[in-house]
């Protein structure tokens, strides 16, 4: 009873070591976030919300109704419809790590084309197109109307261009430019609700992990590309508060990763101290419990690690470095212990299989709570083929799902959305095909709802799964024959 005490206190003690070190990473993670996120955004650029174009023609006003007083006023500015918009718009993906976290900025290529109607009097038209963030940088700016480049001036509100408009005519202008963004671009119909005539936008992006903001519009066209989509927005009457947006893929969050697995450590330990208790006994093994001490040290040498190098090497690499080093920490020492088999197979196995459980389960929570800090994920709002494909992409490429079904994407939404309704969860995740299919969700243990998958769980403790099988018959192979049966093979 007295070792099981101590054992129990040594598990104790590391978990206690384990909520400090996932508290620094926590402080880290705030601090490299509250830092880091103004200053890419001052060097690459804020996220991007355009705006449609006003424009507006001076229309004189008759001498009688000019009051006395502003007599020099002889025009007044009226808004004039734009009759068709047709816009074309690039995105390419760069993103860039800091400190603990990756951003996912990238460049934009915007081309807008607008019909104009006049349908009054003559006058000077004043064509003039918002900025999509004032803290960003614009490079190949030009205004072109009717095929031919006009002068254009700039203010802190947006690009401005005035010429000559004849009564009943139209005019086409074409405004293009490149700029540099941060997580989201977005375009906007006007102030509130606004009203839209033979409007169409094009989108090309270079990822295959597409998702779109809250209060936006689905796409209604779609088309796969070598390495991104197409995807095209087109009205003919519309009249709407949304805008159209996209949210740019992250990665898989180094310091979130590193808090989520810290955090699972202590549970972790636990379940590997209980399987090194049940099979050292099985196989009338004495380990002091000062040996657990030290099988602990190793188990936490994981994470102290592992918090130090995820920032400075890919999140792949440094779990293999911290791997290698915990385990041969525990092979070294139990080789002087017991013995070099009992170190390399049940103890080096069983501390390998909790190490890769707690970061599956650590990379599935890490994503969950970083797409909550950056906002919720939208939910389909158009109809036909108009759905959010929402299929997400990490540094372990998350994207590729072997074996996966070739349904179509809309009867797997369905599917989808009627079990959601049927368990009421809410999916707030990025992969609604992983929510069909299962593949994603057997693979990495976790199902995009946010919940462990089962057919991983029934294999993880207590002797119930693989694992634990395999210990079952190297305990049954190495436990001493009856003397009975010894005497019978003489």
């Amino acid at each position: 009873m007295k070792r099981l005490v101590a054992i129990a206190a040594i598990v104790v003690a590391f978990s206690l070591g384990w909520l400090v070190l996932g508290g620094t990473l926590v402080a880290r993670t705030q601090s490299s976030d509250d830092a880091q996120h103004d200053a890419v955004a001052s060097r690459w650029g804020p996220p991007e919300e355009q705006s449609a174009p006003h424009v507006t023609i001076e229309l004189p006003v008759a001498p009688a109704k000019t009051p006395a007083h502003d007599a020099s006023r002889a025009t007044v500015p009226q808004d004039l419809t734009i009759a068709r918009s047709r816009i074309d718009v690039t995105l390419a993906l760069t993103q860039r790590q800091k400190g603990l976290l990756w951003y996912n900025t990238y460049t934009a290529a915007f081309a807008g084309t607008y019909a104009v109607r006049n349908d009054g009097a003559a006058g000077r038209a004043t064509f003039s197109l918002p900025f999509p963030a004032q803290a960003a940088t614009y490079d190949d700016v030009a205004v072109i109307v009717d095929g031919r480049r006009i002068p254009a001036r700039t203010t802190n509100d947006g690009i401005v261009a005035t010429l000559p408009l004849a009564a009943n005519a139209r005019f086409t202008a074409q405004v293009r430019y490149r700029s540099n963004g941060l997580g989201t671009w977005t375009y906007l119909f006007g102030s509130g609700v606004s009203a839209v005539h033979d409007f169409s936008l094009a989108m090309h992006v270079d990822f295959e992990a597409i998702d779109f903001p809250v209060h936006t519009l689905a796409p209604t066209a779609k088309r796969r590309t070598g390495s991104g989509w197409d995807l095209t927005w087109t009205y003919r009457d519309l009249v709407a508060g949304y805008g159209i947006g996209m949210q740019l893929p992250e990665r898989l969050q180094p310091g979130p990763l590193a808090e989520r697995v810290t955090f699972w450590a202590p549970l972790s330990l636990g379940f590997y101290v209980f399987v090194m208790l049940v099979v050292t006994t099985l196989r009338r093994i004495d380990l002091h419990p000062v040996n657990y001490l030290f099988l602990s040290a190793a188990f936490f040498a994981f994470d102290l690690l592992f918090a130090y190098t995820v920032d400075r090497i890919s999140i792949d690499a440094a779990f293999v470095l911290c791997s290698l080093v915990s385990l041969g920490l525990t092979v070294s020492y139990l080789r002087l212990v017991v013995g070099l088999r009992f170190a390399a197979v049940e103890a080096g196995l069983a501390q390998l299989f909790y190490q890769i459980r707690r970061e599956i389960e650590g990379a599935g929570r890490a994503g969950l709570e970083r797409r909550g800090l950056r906002g919720a994920r939208s939910r389909d709002r158009g109809s036909g083929d108009g759905a959010s494909l929402g299929v997400r992409e990490s540094s372990t490429d998350l994207s590729r799902r072997p074996g996966q079904n070739h349904r179509s994407l809309t009867e797997q939404k369905g599917e989808s959305e009627q079990r959601n309704e049927r368990t009421g969860e809410t999916c707030v995740h990025e992969d609604l095909l992983s929510c069909t299919d299962g593949n994603e969700a057997r693979r990495y243990g976790t199902s995009s709802c946010g919940k462990v998958n089962p057919n991983l769980t029934r294999s993880i403790p207590f002797f119930g799964g693989p694992f634990g099988r395999a210990v079952n018959r190297l305990s049954r192979a190495a436990r001493p024959a009856p003397r009975g049966a010894r005497l019978r093979a003489r």
